[in-house]
């Protein structure tokens, strides 16, 4: 979100306390928040309020991270409710973000939730390890890599 704060007139729609805040310091930014249980240290808000929020609005870009990726490419998250958060902002944007960094790849992580393949753009600070780039071989998903032409792993 912090890379985001500079841009205007931005719509949020998020579960997470700490993206609400920061995307709040910009005055031009309208902010909505799902409301629910609140989830210790992460401050994510999760349960079946935070789906039906999602489900509420069809969005532009859809950003989200998970705790691990599997070598077949199957997104992995640790709790149930994160992969219902994360799959009901899916269901509900144009265009979905995969935002996460190269130590994910290969993470264990026991609740399985959605695909590499069923993301538009990954977003990542290094190269895709080639095991995962297999997953993604007919898949229409871009690899994006800091410093790289857009669409470049």
């Amino acid at each position: 979100m912090q890379a985001l704060t500079g841009h205007e007139n931005l719509a949020v729609f998020t579960n997470n306390l700490n993206v609400a805040f920061s995307a709040s310091s910009n005055p031009s930014f309208q902010v909505t928040i799902a409301g629910g249980r609140l989830r210790y240290g992460d401050r994510d808000v999760l349960g079946s309020s935070a789906q039906s929020f999602f489900a509420n609005y069809k969005v532009d870009i859809g950003i989200f991270g998970v705790a691990g990726v599997d070598e077949d490419g199957t997104l992995l998250d640790f709790h149930e409710d994160e992969v219902a958060a994360r799959q009901a902002i899916l269901a509900n944007c144009r265009t979905s973000y995969l935002v996460l960094d190269n130590s994910k790849f290969g993470r264990s992580a026991h609740v399985r939730g959605g695909h590499l393949s069923d993301v538009t753009d990954i977003f990542t600070d290094k190269p895709v390890p080639q095991a995962f780039l297999e997953s993604l071989k007919d898949a229409q998903t871009v690899v994006h890599l800091p410093g790289s032409e857009e669409g470049e792993q």
